[in-house]
């Protein structure tokens, strides 16, 4: 390493191993940058180095190439050299082992190599004599790659010298560094030539198939031409359009043959329409001279052409056309402008001259020298042709198709929703289905619309790009259209691929990714289009009459004008019952057998049958069910008939249902007579549980007829096993009897109606109980999952045993991903050891069946998924394997969907925690064996925590109404506040989570307002419907079904959104089904949404405790231990496991009158015992040295008494009629004595210091005090309290109310927390600091940062208020400084909103002082005297958030006159405060009326006490400005300060000290530089000039003191004892308590003091 320290080369500094380093990787960018590297350049390159970095005066780089040293690039005369013992270099790479020559000359080693190489010097390349030598191979893998070849070392002084070991290292490393990077460069090149080659496969093989379907497409179009020849019977240039379709070709001219002469009638795509012009020899030739087809391929040199002729054509096929008669009728030349024509051409030439040659001569129509000739007329039935159109109707699985294509986009880009479209550019409208269940959603394509915008441009548009189309506000902010082009049809486009997401627009890379994508979509929708079996018509009726339409109204006519498509169970009705004796007529309609071939027996029994089916016909099916066998002799026959409703078969015969399949079902599905004679149970389709017919299993004959109804299967009447065989007779009367159910299958016959209704009715019910009684299971389940997290969570930093927190790790894992095990594996010397969590334990166990398995996939790396193997249903193992950590793996069983009814697959997004939980395993495992912390593991254990929710609560939810309702979505939306959240996502992730619909906005919203139910047929046709989302996602929606979800108040708690009913429409029976439901589900929504708030009651009021040492200890009824924060070993000598088996007196019988306290309480529920300084024994403490959790006071000597303050009370349920235990808590009373003096000195420390406004100075001893501090504590409860403030204190926000608020004395703190836990009364307690009257509350974990400009702005008591240009921000940063915000729950918005409105109603008046200049500057006023000074140690979040709004509002509405002006004047405001207050009272009333405004009010979610607290500070606050209550204030409160160090501040003084507070804020401006301050007198004064003035022209008294202020003596003699006499009072007496922290105040008056003196010396009043 010592080489590193000097200089190696001729003139180098010395460089550090570092600098050594960068120099390196500078020199090697030159490689990383070059496109090929190659032998050459790492020759260079090495050559380079190795002289800079070694001091080598020459370099040779040998590489190793098939067993020879090759060099390159160099002036040695040999080139090549075998790798042999010959030559220096190939001893070397033989060896693998470097040498150095110190005096090569004088080495016989040196010299007894053959082969020699030599040194040169540079520029003169001469061969110089070598001195020191060194050689060194590099290798890699065990392979030798390079040898260096290293002459003649010079030292700094260019003198000779010998390579040392350092230079070999250098060497090695810089021959390793270019080797290894060569070989990333040809692997990586290798891996581009790959991708190249898989690339040029991809698009060979796009290529190979759009050559056959343009192969297809050209057969298709010939089918086409002949169409469109056929219906027209003429020659057109319509017709001639089609034909160039065909032939591929640009051009097409035909010539008739009249009168012995060829004239050309029709032209297409020619340079001219010259009748001259495009007469051609060609076409003469091929028709009279060789009369056959005449294929030139160069027209530039073909002698027949014209040269001369104006048609810059390249090739020519002519093809002539004779009559059937042989007689010459014309000639058709088609021309190509690139390419030449082939004998595929000349045979598709030749089939349309045989399609022509049928034509009469009169029915070629001239078009040449028509007006209307244009090339771009277009015939409707061309367009039907070649206009790309595919019907929703046709055979295809649309919506697979559809998802598919969406899935590959999803796999590639990131985004919120995607939908792919098809277009019909006949009916002119794009349309996409997204489920199988849902109908086409259409999008009408017009030019005003996006989608109708990227049509006609045939271009991708991106979001947010500026597009001139009116729909846009229905799409999100940023998205992405990209055209579907071919190049087979008409109009190019023939789809679109639109993608959105809310945030990050398309990258270039995004945008090239779907073009390629759309590209080969256009490839499948081609493949559609040609082989489509439905031709589309043209339609204009629509377009014409919606044409005028915005595009919002003709996207709901697209969607509303066509029916739902599901399948309705509506029989044809037949005209009248079978007469009583089969007629002729039926038999010929039916096409039965002849029924001469039926005996008249069987006749007979048909007649006598039909006649008791007529009398009684609402048991007419059972009847002819029962007669079947007589009728046709077999073992066994059934009636089915079909339930469309439901996809079963019911058998009359019993009302069961049976599933289609079978042989019955194939006579269904063909709907044909199967006939069988015998073997039919080997029949490859025969299924023994229906074709059986309930009789013998082996069945030998079989007879299946099918019943038709308008070409619809409706049922089987099916025979098994023939009593002799199935004759004509028997199939004759089979075919017969099968006619005869059609009347009974009417909707007028209530039998089989009734039959179906009871059954669907049965199996709704059955569902529904099923689907209840799931939803329960989930809700205890979620129940269950949260109570396990924060108890888990409760005890996490208590656990110190390692394999205790792996059990908690694996709780939390299987909760979050909701598995039944989950395991963490790890290699140890060999082998797998294993922790298991399975039903609540933790296993360690070896030898493991799955060993293999886990070895193969630690060596893959990658995830192994398996199904039903080692007796699980599903298996997923995460393998973890990084450099220098511990491998492991990661384990997980079981999986269940959210619904918890039935086992799934693990997901992308399981693979993902899973990932998470074995790094922070891995990262435990290290941190454990160093005998560290597991932090890693409990942040991943407090990161999921945080996320558990009742999400799967309301998945099953959603799930059951789906299932329940046979519907194709559901939408489960939960009331919070005034509005409706969607809190899970349905399988179609098309709703995002949280998505937020305003109540009252909607058919969803009205139902959750109005708690009224809506079913509504078609969506299109309400008003109230928003189609954003269908156009956004590509779903239609057809049928709704939104019900409200009622609490036992009747309010709406949450609401259900069914969506397209699958088979017809939402009828009452589905609403009977959801009402029930939804009763249902309230009470598990209620029960679980009290469960989480009473859970984390608990987990609080724990924490409470937990946080200030407290034992506590919770006995049942039967005195038994029930709960206990900590062990309780070390106080009573006893463990836990032991005291929870026995009662307590037995364990606690040292401690008798404890035992007597307790069983007082037991008797009597009401009776509570407090006693302090108690002394608590231990059965074994004698012989108890220490104990791990003992306290400071409890590790004393064996002979030291233990004492505590202790209190028992009952434990009562919520509505105190039932005592359920006792709880017993005890605070340890010596370490309280002790951290309360730890904390009385620490406040002492906290009070001393000096504002930020001073500067960092006085801040940094400070903090260094408190560090100092902290390391002399040893409580760590104190310690961590004291890092918090430090750490705030550091963090630079000085809202020093979050330190002292929570600081008061430890037994204050103690027994409120007591009193939050069981209810009892501490107010007898003496509290010298005041606590916070609220809890603050902790909804952020962190608080929002505040731009550092902002900060140093408010902190300057000079901010300027007219120069900032929004004062939002500022506001807001003051708010957010002191956590108000998060803690008293508010948003921006409101805050934002609140603002505004208070800017508005300071605008009400044209005041030049009392605006909202003022306002703002009295609420900074207010921050700065909180934020700097102790002020904000009094106050609790609660109270300092009211001082904000008090200041912010104190002069809303402000007239610009006093109160004086107002009584004398009478006003009104004064006759409503009867002249008490004036306009304070009208400030405070402002201030609450925008409060209630729901957009901005701040306290709404303040509970009934806390909005009483609050109102009361801000009007006494807002009141306390009165200035005729100036003189009161500063007596009373002077006096108050004065005696502050006798009796400290208390709960009686908050509104003294609120007003004083507010109040000079009110005149801080005084207190400003005099620049500052100037601006805001002369403010003051234009507002009392102006009242003086009006009091002058109304006649009301004058107010003397503001006569005159336009002149300099007055008005400087003013300011002079306005300052001295009102202000500097005030301000003394605000020093009084605020001493030294505001000694920027009273200097900055002072000053102006002194100024304004001075000016009134200057301008002194006349006498």
């Amino acid at each position: 390493m010592f080489e590193f320290t000097r200089s190696l080369s001729k003139g180098l500094p010395s460089s550090s191993p570092g600098e050594y380093l960068l120099r390196i990787v500078k020199e090697t960018q030159v490689l990383f940058q070059s496109q090929n590297v190659s032998n050459v350049m790492i020759s260079d390159y090495l050559r380079k180095s190795l002289r800079s970095f070694t001091g080598a005066s020459w370099v040779e780089v040998f590489f190793v190439e098939e067993s020879n040293l090759l060099l390159y690039k160099t002036l040695q005369t040999t080139k090549a050299i075998p790798v042999n013992e010959d030559s220096l270099p190939g001893y070397v790479a033989l060896s693998k082992e470097p040498q150095t020559v110190n005096n090569a000359s004088a080495s016989s080693f040196y010299n007894s190599f053959k082969v020699q190489f030599h040194p040169y010097v540079v520029p003169a390349k001469e061969i110089v004599q070598a001195s020191s030598v060194a050689c060194v191979p590099i290798t890699k893998d065990g392979q030798c790659r390079l040898v260096l070849l290293l002459f003649n070392k010079l030292d700094e002084n260019s003198s000779l010298c010998y390579f040392s070991e350092g230079d070999l290292c250098m060497t090695e490393a810089l021959g390793l560094w270019a080797i290894n990077h060569y070989d990333i460069h040809t692997y990586c090149s290798d891996l581009k030539k790959k991708l190249n080659n898989v690339k040029e496969q991809v698009e060979e093989s796009t290529k190979l198939m759009s050559l056959g379907v343009r192969a297809i497409h050209r057969r298709n179009s010939l089918e086409k031409c002949i169409k469109v020849i056929q219906s027209e019977f003429k020659l057109t240039k319509n017709s001639i359009q089609q034909i160039s379709q065909v032939m591929l070709c640009e051009g097409v001219i035909f010539h008739l043959f009249i009168g012995e002469v060829l004239k050309p009638i029709i032209a297409l795509g020619m340079d001219t329409y010259d009748s001259k012009v495009l007469t051609t020899k060609t076409a003469e030739y091929s028709l009279i001279s060789s009369k056959q087809i005449l294929n030139i391929s160069e027209l530039s040199t073909e002698p027949l052409w014209d040269q001369e002729m104006q048609m810059r054509m390249k090739s020519l096929l002519a093809c002539p056309i004779f009559s059937p008669e042989k007689e010459p009728l014309g000639c058709i030349e088609y021309f190509r402008k690139s390419t030449s024509f082939s004998p595929v051409d000349e045979t598709f030439a030749s089939k349309i001259s045989e399609i022509l040659s049928s034509l009469p001569r009169d029915n070629f129509v001239s078009s040449i020298g028509d007006k209307n000739t244009s090339d771009r007329t277009v015939g409707t039935l061309f367009k039907e042709l070649n206009s790309f159109a595919i019907s929703s109707h046709e055979l295809y699985d649309y919506p697979r198709i559809f998802a598919e294509i969406r899935r590959v986009i999803n796999n590639f880009l990131i985004v919120d929703s995607c939908a792919v479209y098809f277009a019909n550019q006949i009916s002119n409208v794009f349309w996409t289905q997204q489920s199988e269940n849902c109908d086409e959603l259409t999008q009408p394509i017009c030019k005003d619309t996006l989608f109708g915008y990227v049509f006609f441009k045939q271009a991708r548009v991106t979001l947010p790009d500026n597009v001139p189309v009116s729909d846009l506000s229905s799409y999100d902010k940023i998205g992405m259209i990209q055209p579907i082009i071919s190049n087979l049809t008409l109009q190019p486009v023939i789809g679109l691929i639109s993608v959105f997401r809310p945030h990050k627009e398309f990258s270039q890379e995004e945008q090239e990714i779907i073009e390629k994508i759309s590209g080969k979509v256009a490839g499948l929708l081609e493949c559609l289009w040609i082989y489509r079996n439905e031709e589309m018509h043209l339609n204009t009726q629509q377009t014409e009459e919606t044409q005028d339409a915005s595009p919002e109204i003709r996207f709901r006519i697209a969607n509303s004008r066509r029916p739902h498509t599901s399948i309705h169970f509506l029989p044809e009705e037949v005209s009248e019952l079978l007469k009583s004796s089969v007629s002729p007529q039926i038999v010929r309609s039916n096409s039965i057998y002849s029924l001469t071939s039926v005996s008249p027996t069987k006749l007979g029994e048909i007649k006598n049958m039909l006649q008791e089916m007529k009398a009684k016909p609402e048991s007419a099916l059972n009847i002819l069910s029962k007669r079947l066998r007589t009728l046709v002799p077999s073992q066994a026959s059934k009636l089915f008939i079909m339930d469309p409703h439901e996809q079963h078969l019911i058998d009359i015969a019993n009302s069961s249902l049976a599933k289609p399949s079978g042989l019955v079902n194939l006579c269904m599905q063909t709907k044909e007579i199967i006939c069988i004679r015998s073997g039919t149970y080997q029949h490859p389709q025969f299924d023994k549980l229906i074709d059986s017919l309930g009789g013998d299993s082996k069945v030998q004959s079989f007879l299946a007829m099918p019943i038709i109804v308008q070409d619809r299967s409706l049922g089987v009447i099916a025979f098994a096993n023939a009593s002799i065989n199935f004759g004509p007779e028997e199939l004759a009367i089979a075919e017969f009897v099968s006619i005869i159910p059609k009347d009974y299958l009417s909707n007028t016959n209530d039998n089989i109606k009734d039959i179906r209704d009871a059954i669907q009715v049965g199996r709704r019910h059955k569902m529904l109980q099923q689907w209840c009684k799931q939803v329960f299971f989930v809700a205890n389940s979620t129940l269950n999952k949260i109570l396990l997290v924060k108890d888990i969570m409760h005890k996490l930093y208590e656990a110190k045993n390692f394999e205790k927190l792996i059990k908690s790790g694996l709780e939390m894992l299987c909760a979050v991903i909701n598995t039944e095990q989950a395991a963490v594996t790890y290699e140890d010397a060999g082998e797998f050891i294993e922790y298991l969590y399975k039903k609540g334990k933790i296993i360690k166990k070896s030898h493991l069946e799955d060993q293999g398995l886990l070895a193969k996939s630690l060596e893959s790396g990658r995830p192994v998924t398996l199904e039903s193997m080692f007796g699980k249903e599903n298996i997923i193992v995460i393998p973890f394997v990084e450099k220098k950590m511990p491998r492991l793996l990661i384990k997980a069983y079981n999986k269940r969907d959210d619904t918890l009814s039935y086992y799934c697959s693990f997901n992308k997004e399981d693979e993902q925690i899973l990932n998470e939980f074995a790094t922070a395993m891995s990262i435990s495992f290290v941190a454990h064996d160093k005998g560290e912390s597991p932090d890693s593991l409990r942040q991943f254990i407090k990161q999921y925590a945080s996320n558990l929710n009742n999400h799967a609560l309301i998945s099953t939810i959603r799930t059951a109404s789906q299932k329940l309702l046979d519907c194709d979505r559901a939408t489960v939306f939960i009331i919070e506040g005034k509005e409706m959240v969607v809190k899970s996502q349905g399988l179609e992730k098309e709703i995002p989570v949280d998505f937020r619909i305003p109540i009252g906005k909607g058919i969803i919203g009205n139902v959750a307002q109005t708690g009224q139910t809506e079913n509504i047929r078609d969506v299109y046709e309400d008003p109230r419907f928003d189609p954003a989302m269908d156009k956004k996602t590509g779903y239609r929606t057809s049928t709704m079904l939104c019900m409200p979800v009622l609490d036992t108040q009747g309010k709406v708690i949450a609401a259900l959104q069914m969506i397209n009913k699958k088979k017809g429409f939402f009828d009452e029976s589905d609403e009977e089904t959801l009402v029930i439901f939804c009763e249902i589900i309230s009470s598990a929504l209620q029960n679980c949404s009290m469960f989480m708030h009473n859970i984390t009651e608990r987990s609080r009021i724990l924490n409470i405790l937990n946080s200030i040492g407290n034992y506590i200890l919770v006995f049942n009824s039967e005195g038994i231990l029930d709960y206990s924060n900590k062990s309780i070993k070390p106080l009573f000598g006893i463990t836990k496991k032991i005291a929870v088996k026995s009662h307590y007196s037995s364990w606690l019988r040292e401690n008798r009158e404890l035992v007597l306290d307790i069983t007082s309480v037991m008797q009597n529920p009401t009776k509570r015992i407090q006693k302090k300084q108690q002394k608590i024994s231990s059965a074994s403490f004698k012989r108890t040295r220490t104990g791990p959790g003992m306290t400071k006071s409890l590790q004393q000597s064996q002979g030291s008494d233990m004492y505590f303050h202790y209190t028992v009370a009952s434990v009562q349920t919520f509505n105190k009629s039932e005592t359920v235990g006792v709880v017993l808590i005890l605070e340890d009373a010596s370490a309280l004595a002790e951290l309360s003096s730890k904390l009385e000195k620490m406040q002492l420390e906290v009070q001393s210091m000096k504002s930020s406004i001073y500067g960092e100075t006085s801040l940094q001893k400070c903090i260094q005090k408190l560090g100092a501090i902290s390391k002399a504590l040893g409580d760590p409860d104190t310690k961590i309290h004291l890092e918090d403030v430090i750490k705030t204190l550091k963090q630079g926000n000085l809202n020093t109310a979050d330190i002292m608020s929570q600081m008061p004395t430890v037994q204050g703190y103690s027994n409120k927390a007591i009193s939050e836990y069981i209810g009892l009364d501490t107010s007898i307690h003496h509290e010298t600091f005041r606590t916070e009257e609220l809890p603050r509350r902790g909804s952020r974990i962190m608080v929002e940062v505040i731009e550092t400009s902002i900060l140093t702005d408010l902190r300057d008591i000079d901010l300027d208020p007219f120069i900032i240009e929004d004062h939002f921000p500022y506001i807001k940063a003051m708010f957010q400084d002191f956590d108000l915000l998060s803690q008293m729950e508010i948003n921006s918005d409101s805050l934002m909103n609140f603002s505004k409105l208070v800017k508005e109603h300071y605008g009400v008046w044209d005041n030049p002082f009392h605006n909202f200049y003022h306002g703002f500057n009295v609420l900074h006023a207010t921050y700065m005297l909180l934020s700097s000074t102790q002020a904000g140690t009094f106050f609790s979040a609660n109270e300092i958030f009211a001082l904000f709004i008090a200041a912010f509002c104190h002069d809303l509405e402000h007239p610009g006159r006093n109160n004086t002006f107002e009584i004398n004047r009478g006003s009104h405001l004064a006759l409503i405060y009867n002249d008490k207050s004036v306009l304070e009272n009208h400030h405070s009333a402002v201030t609450f009326k925008i409060l209630q405004n729901e957009k901005c009010n701040l306290i709404e979610k303040f509970n009934v006490d806390a909005k009483k607290s609050f109102r009361k500070l801000v009007v006494a606050s807002i009141l306390g400005t009165d200035m005729a209550k100036h003189v009161e204030e500063i007596t009373t409160m002077s006096s108050r300060f004065k005696d502050i160090e006798e009796t400290p501040l208390k709960n009686s003084d908050l509104e003294g000290l609120a007003c004083i507070l507010i109040h000079s804020a009110d005149l801080s401006h005084p207190c400003k530089k005099y620049d500052q301050y100037q601006k805001w007198s002369k403010k003051v004064c234009d507002e009392f000039t102006l009242q003086f003035q009006e009091e002058i022209s109304l006649g009301l008294p004058p107010t003397e003191i503001m006569k005159d202020l336009d002149r300099p003596e007055v008005y400087y003699a003013s300011e002079f004892g306005f300052l001295k006499f009102v202000i500097r009072p005030l301000w003394d007496c605000l020093n009084l308590w605020l001493n030294p922290h505001i000694n920027q105040y009273i200097e900055n008056l002072n000053e102006n003091i002194e100024k304004y003196q001075k000016l009134k010396e200057i301008h002194p009043k006349p006498s």
